[in-house]
């Protein structure tokens, strides 16, 4: 069963997203997810970060594995906690932070052990998701397939 605790809509962009008949732009894909690009210094951090894990735990983590967490982080920077930020020294603001940062982590694993719990014991939600992301490996896979008359 999932219980929903909150919710909220927030308008971040206005616009008109429709092409019109004719329209030959290509569009970019969404490659960030709300998060700003990586600078060296934090790509080489992240790196640091699952090199030292996969040492102290005997995993086989990938950034991508680490990089989750960034959903974590997106999540707390709610308008409270970003005017404190913006508002307070680094060191004063950092315990405030980082006792977010980890309700947040608390949060997001209870909401993944709940849906592993799901997926595993509920055949009928297990299909319907395996169905899901099948067609958009089809998609994505029949999209990437060059023609043979560009061979």
């Amino acid at each position: 069963m999932l219980a929903l605790q909150a919710f909220r809509v927030e308008q971040k962009e206005k616009g008109d997203a429709s092409l019109s008949p004719g329209d030959r732009q290509e569009l970019k894909p969404i490659n960030e997810f709300g998060a700003k690009p990586y600078t060296e210094d934090e790509k080489i951090s992240l790196s640091e970060i699952v090199k030292s894990f996969n040492e102290r735990h005997g995993t086989e983590l990938t950034e991508a594995d680490i990089l989750r967490l960034e959903q974590v982080n997106q999540d707390i920077l709610e308008p409270d906690m970003v005017e404190m930020i913006r508002n307070n020294p680094q060191d004063v603001v950092y315990s405030a932070y980082s006792q977010t940062f980890f309700q947040g982590l608390i949060r997001m694993f209870q909401r993944e052990n709940e849906m592993k719990n799901i997926i595993l014991a509920d055949a009928d939600v297990r299909e319907k998701a395996t169905k899901h992301f099948f067609g958009r490996a089809l998609r994505e896979v029949r999209e990437r397939a060059t023609p043979l008359s560009k061979l």
